[in-house]
Parts: C-alpha cells; structure tokens; sequence
C-alpha cells in the first residue's frame, strides 16, 4: 500500500504511471522531482503535464490513506488547491505548518487575519499533502517553546507587583521596595521591541497608582493606554520619531522630582527608537553613520560605544536627567554577556566606553572617514577632553538607581532545552547550551556549529540523538546585493555545510520575528537542502556570496515566519542530529 499511496501521490502531481516493476521504501521528505527522475530512469515512467491520471488502486490507497490519518489524528483538510494539515502546537494555537510559527512552502501564499497570542499573520503556504520531515516540525517546536519562555508580559508581571502598600521589585536576584506612602508620582518611560507589552505589563501591575509615561515602540504597536503614550519610533535605523519620543521621555525625566518613582521598560531595539542627536549633528547624519556601521557587519558592543558618544540620552544619560527621582529599570536583555549598559544603549547604566573606544570602532571597521564630518569632529573633540564624558560608575546620577533583568536569551534556551528533555522519543538525547556562542561573522558561525555538531554526532551510539542550542547573534558582511538576515545567512552557510548529511538539521531564527529586511525571523536547512535546490536549479553557493538567502529558502519552503513576537533576547540556532 505504501507504493500505490506513492503512484498516487505523484499522479495528483501531474506525473502519469506507465509501469511499475520495483518496491521502494523512501525517506520522507524525498522531493518529487527527484523521486519522478528515479521512475523515469527505472521504470519508463514520463512526464505529462498538466495531466491527471489516477488509477482505480491509487485512488483506494488514496481513501485508504485518508481514514487511517483521520483515525490515528492527523488530518489533512480545506478546500480547493490550498489543503492544511493541522499539527500539533505547543501553543495551544492550531496553525497549518506554513501558519504561524510555521514554515514558508509556497510563493504564492493565502492570508488569514490572526489576532492571538503574539499577533502574527498566519500565511499557509502548504503544497498539497505535503508531509513536514520530523525534524524540521521537532525544532520549530523548541523554538516555539523558547520564544514563549521570553514573552515580556510574563516576565514584567513576575518582577513588578504591589504588596500591600510597597511596590516592589524583584527579579534575578534584585529587591527593591518603595511604600506608596512616601512616593508622589509614579512615571513609565522606556523603548525596545518588547515595550508594548512590557509597559502593558507594568500598567497592570501598577494599576491607577502610573501619573503618565512615554515608552518608543515599534511602528504597529503604537497608541495610547490609560495614562501612558506609546510612541511609533523608528527601526533599525532611527528617524525623527526617535528623536521626537527621546526629546519626549527625556522631558518627563527631567522633570520628575524627589519622591517620584521612574519605572523604565528597556528591550532591544531601544538604541534606535530612542535617539536624540547630541548637538551638532543632525538626525541624518546620525543615521548615515548607523547604516554604515551595518554594512560593515559591526557587532551590539561596537555599535553602542559610538551610539553613546553621539546621543543627549543613551549611555547613562537618562538616568543623569532624571535624578534625584528613583529610577528602576527592567531590562530585557538582547545581548551577548547580558551587560545593562550595553542594552538599548544602556540609557539608564553607567558607561565604561569613551570617545576614544568609538574613534576606534570607525577605523576598525574602515569607515572613520567615510563617516559624515560632524560625526568625526565630535568624537575628536570628546577624545582631546573638550566635551564631558557619558557618566562613569561612580557618577551621582545611579545613587537612586535599580536595574534588573528579567529576561535573557539564557531564559530562551533553557526553556528549548526544557522542552527537548520533555519530548525525547526512541533512544537518548544530548542537550548540549552553548550561550553566546553566535557571535561574529555568519557563515564562519555556522561553520564552527556544524562543526560541532557533526563531532558530536559522531561520538552517538546507534538510536541516539544529540541537540545543539546556541544563543547570541551574528553579523553580516555584506558583498552582494541579495535579500536576507543574519539568521538566513547562517542557514544557508549550514545547507552548504550539511549537504549530503544523513539525519542532521538546523534551525536558526530571532525572537523577536524579524530578521534582516525580511518579513522572515529565519530559515530552516539538513542535509537535504542542497540537493533540493539544485532539483530547483538553485546554487546555493551562489546565492551565499550574493547574499541572497531569502529567496533560496523561499523556493524551498523553509523559511521559519512567525510575525512580529513582540519580545527580543537576540537569536537562537538549534541543531540536531541522530545516528541511525
């Protein structure tokens, strides 16, 4: 029955049947170009396109098929030439495996409007009866489950409460405790991907007790609530929205007073959504720097020294402008190290870069003179001592400061990790964390986490498996003039790396839903991705060197799309693999 289910399944696909003299037993996921070619060269098998042909027996097994799916529940179902097959979801969200959470499997893809849990848009872009391979459904599951782990309304309402009359904080470690007695104001201020729902959160928590607030939040999200203004800022590179929601914040700041309690929401994305040129330079010269220092693949740390040395509000600068208030700041962290003055910019944490580590940064990556004018002479004249420093550890300004983090992509893999030890299957599994192991440039990243993977596969008795988590994020050194992200950088270097593997696969993604200039959060790839590709008449290689990941993975349909998450702790690959 397994061959007539096969027959039948490419007769739907337009292929026409003459003679059948061999069983074949076939790996799932075998492309169908490849699976006619071998009928074709076996069998006298040709193609007739456009044609369908299906023999009384192909449709039985057809039927057949259909019943035991349904009875032991897998259910293919829709409409016309666009079915879903509804898979589990961790989430508690039936979704199609094109649906959120899911993968791209078709250009032309159907729309449906999807308002809950992290506000995606599901596309279904499914082939007909396409059945998704094991491991490319097991790793969007770890990742489902890591991305839920880091949802920044969870985290707020954990570390942020009322107790009787003291507000408290408390999250990794730090305590903080104000009775309401003594506070006059209570201000939320903050900006990053995550702000909407992180100031949601607070204002939940906090209740009427909030005077007001500003918090910079991706364009979408924007909008008032109760008596706080969430402010549509620019992303990745900073417009006049930043600088108008920075001027904004920084206002309310400096007016708060002894006896007000600053509550700041901090995420990643906050460097660009909250940006005030420092005087002198203007928003566009800023920006020209910014995309300058993008194209030259630099890293969050390099980004941010110059960042600092270029704003009235970022390293530390928020927290100068609003003292003697008491300030808390919950950060969500993005970053590799987990450093406070490294996230958003660390508005609200004490600086240890100078102008003299951002002159640096420029002539490490090339680009000290190809900057704008203003830009240079600032940071020269920052290094002769002709302009005050960003404030240092021991500035006043953090005499009444507290900062905690409440989510980390450390968080994000333990809860993958978590959810692997929950699932294993058949055999053993391996978990091996490797925190900030994504880091520098992507395609040599991914090279060393096959690398490791395919040493760590060897080492596996028969049955066993092994998983890979790493957490961090890489950079882009950009030679062509393709579309694509870091992350689908990454996987596409993996393709090129695994090609012709037996049982291994990654996935790489961020969790906050985007990657690069793309509606993609990343790309999945095994070992056979290269040979599906050249079925296509894809290169991979060539599409490396240009950049162009995005549609290589979209023919394929593996991309991993989820919509915005509306959380941010940087990246995530998992890598998996089992010997047979």
């Amino acid at each position: 029955m397994a061959v007539c289910g096969t027959v039948n399944d490419l007769a739907v696909c337009g292929e026409m049947a003459v003679a059948i003299s061999c069983g074949l037993i076939l790996e799932e996921g075998l492309p169908m170009d490849a699976l006619g070619g071998l009928a074709a060269h076996a069998g006298g098998a040709k193609r007739a396109a456009g044609a369908l042909r299906v023999t009384f027996w192909g449709a039985f097994a057809m039927a057949l098929t259909y019943g035991v799916g349904a009875l032991f529940g897998t259910v293919v179902q829709g409409s016309g030439d666009h079915p879903e097959k509804v898979v589990e979801d961790p989430w508690g969200i039936a979704t199609s495996p094109g649906g959120s959470f899911g993968m791209r499997r078709r250009p032309d893809p159907v729309y449906f409007d999807d308002t809950r849990r992290g506000g995606a848009m599901i596309k279904d872009t499914s082939p007909a009866f396409t059945v998704i391979p094991p491991e490319k459904d097991r790793l969007l599951r770890f990742f489902h489950a890591a991305v839920k782990a880091v949802d920044p309304a969870r985290l707020v309402a954990s570390a942020l409460r009322v107790d009787g009359d003291t507000v408290v904080l408390d999250a990794a470690g730090i305590r903080a405790a104000v009775p309401l007695s003594s506070l006059r104001k209570i201000h939320l201020v903050g900006a990053g991907k995550a702000g909407r729902a992180m100031g949601e959160a607070a204002l939940a928590a906090l209740g009427e007790r909030v005077a007001g607030g500003v918090i910079a939040v991706p364009r979408g999200a924007e909008g008032p609530s109760g008596p706080v203004r969430f402010a549509a800022a620019g992303h990745p590179v900073p417009d006049i929205y930043s600088l108008a929601a920075a001027r904004e914040i920084l206002s309310l700041l400096e007016r708060a007073g002894k006896g007000d309690l600053a509550v700041a929401l901090v995420s990643g994305g906050g460097s660009a959504m909250l940006s005030a040129p420092a005087a002198g330079i203007t928003v566009e010269e800023k920006a020209e720097t910014f995309r300058l220092l993008l194209r030259a693949g630099a890293d969050i740390a390099s980004f941010n020294a110059v960042r600092k040395h270029l704003s009235e509000v970022k390293g530390g600068l928020l927290a100068r402008a609003a003292r003697p208030a008491t300030v808390w700041a919950l950060l969500l962290s993005d970053v590799p190290g987990d450093d406070p003055s490294v996230i958003a910019s660390g508005p609200f944490s004490p600086d240890p870069t100078t102008y003299a580590d951002a002159i640096g940064v420029l002539e490490r990556y090339g680009i000290f003179y190809a900057v704008p004018s203003a830009v240079r002479r600032r940071l020269a004249d920052g290094a002769a001592g002709n302009l005050p420093e960003t404030p240092k550890p021991d500035d006043p300004a953090f005499l009444g400061m507290t900062s905690a983090l409440v989510g980390t992509n450390r968080t994000a893999m333990d809860a993958a990790a978590l959810r692997m030890a929950r699932e294993q299957d058949a055999g053993s599994t391996a978990i091996v964390l490797l925190p900030g192991f994504l880091r520098g440039e992507a395609r040599e990243c991914a090279h060393s986490f096959c690398g490791r993977l395919r040493k760590a596969a060897e080492a596996l008795s028969p049955g066993d498996a092994v998983a890979l988590i790493a957490g961090g994020e890489t950079t882009v050194n950009v030679r062509g003039g393709g579309k694509g992200g870091r992350n689908q950088e990454f996987a596409l270097a993996a393709a090129v790396e695994l090609a012709g593997e037996g049982a291994m696969a990654v996935l790489t993604a961020g969790t906050d839903g985007i990657d690069g200039p793309t509606d993609a959060a990343g790309a999945y790839a095994d070992g056979t991705t290269a040979a599906r590709a050249a079925a296509l008449g894809l290169d991979p290689v060539a599409h490396l060197e240009n950049n162009d990941a995005y549609p290589f993975f979209e023919a394929l349909g593996d991309l991993v799309v989820t919509g915005t998450t509306g959380t941010n702790v940087a990246d995530l690959a998992i890598g998996w693999a089992r010997k047979d």
